[in-house]
């Protein structure tokens, strides 16, 4: 993975430098693969995550999210995801999917509006995109995020999930727990 870290100084200049060089990292990586993937390496408090940069307006498909996966293997997940996408293929959202992670079964959950409008979440993307200066390139908002099992296969929201997973998933949706599990196949 490319590393990339920001001035340490106060100087003004050296961090519209940083951000400019990161931008134009971003629009190179779109350019290139048609997508982006930022990663955050998260603290105590926030486990890591990584989303996508360019499928909203590239692919015409929701970018992704996924959290507390190490940065190699968040990138795989999401680089296939973004390249089943490049090639036609279209997720079920909200439907338990073995296309993603070969034989582990996933769960692709809409993101709500709140977490681009209340949070940080997807800082870059906006950043990103406003830094284009053109409203009619911005496109709306959208995301899906990646939620995985424990290694029995059970997701978080199923009864008997392994709880030390708890904190390094948190599960970005509206919907109410009972509803993640009813209705899908492989619900417990």
């Amino acid at each position: 993975m490319d590393e990339f870290s920001p001035p340490f100084d106060d100087d003004i200049d050296s961090v519209f430098t940083f951000m400019d060089e990161l931008l134009i990292r971003i629009e190179s990586s779109i350019q290139r693969c048609g997508q982006h993937i930022q990663y955050v390496m998260g603290d105590d408090r926030v486990p890591p995550w990584a989303y996508t940069i360019g499928m909203t307006d590239g692919l015409g498909h929701p970018e992704a999210v996924v959290f507390g996966l190490d940065p190699e293997t968040a990138m795989g997940v999401l680089n296939h995801i973004a390249e089943r996408v490049r090639t036609g293929h279209r997720f079920d959202i909200g439907r338990h999917t073995h296309e993603v992670v070969g034989e582990l079964p996933v769960r692709l959950l809409a993101v709500p509006d709140r977490f681009w409008e209340q949070s940080s979440l997807f800082a870059m993307w906006m950043n990103y995109y406003g830094s284009l200066h053109h409203p009619e390139r911005y496109p709306l908002p959208s995301a899906v995020q990646l939620v995985w099992p424990d290694a029995e296969g059970r997701f978080p929201w199923d009864r008997g999930h392994d709880r030390k997973f708890l904190g390094r998933q948190p599960i970005l949706t509206d919907l109410d727990p009972d509803d993640l599990a009813i209705g899908f196949e492989g619900a417990a």
